[in-house]
């Protein structure tokens, strides 16, 4: 659901400076593409940025590569340490089975420091998900989150209904 083209480049000191600054947050989530794809100098970099803050935020990791290949990647490995919770697998529609944090049941959920174990052993059964839907100056729709089978066709046909074009 994301777009392939970049949209905004930032260096990691400018990101982190802009994330810094967003007031109420307690930890972001990078996904898609694919986190391990972008330059790791740069990913590393942000990220030890953002657990260097005095009041560190929460890291939450998407990745479609599995844990034991970003283990192995001497590239990537190291960027592991600044990552709280790691989801990795390829998402697969047909397995999506409403998890509230993974998109499809072929994901595994890992807890890569003591601090979030316990909240994700909670978690294990909650099927409550959460979108972020935003109309954008241009009216289109950019959508955050993972949303439940068959939501792109009901928003779809919600819109039509309601007069809207949809391309």
């Amino acid at each position: 659901m994301n777009r392939a083209e970049p949209m905004f480049e930032f260096s990691a000191a400018d990101l982190h400076h802009w994330v810094k600054n967003i007031d109420g947050i307690t930890g972001i989530t990078i996904s898609g593409g694919e986190p391990f794809e972008q330059d790791p100098e740069a990913l590393f970099d942000f990220l030890a940025r953002i657990k260097g803050d005095p009041s560190p935020l929460s890291v939450m990791c998407y990745t479609g590569k599995l844990l034991s290949e970003l283990q192995n990647d001497p590239n990537v490995s190291s960027i592991l340490n600044y990552i709280d919770i790691l989801v990795d697998g390829s998402y697969q529609h047909e397995l999506n089975d409403g998890h509230k944090w993974r998109g499809s049941s072929n994901q595994t959920i890992y807890a890569l420091n003591d601090q979030f174990t316990e909240e994700i052993q909670n978690a294990k059964g909650d099927l409550e998900r959460e979108l972020e839907i935003e109309i954008t100056q241009n009216m289109g729709l950019e959508i955050t989150g993972i949303p439940e089978k068959g939501f792109l066709d009901k928003l779809k046909l919600k819109l039509q209904s309601n007069g809207y074009n949809i391309f």
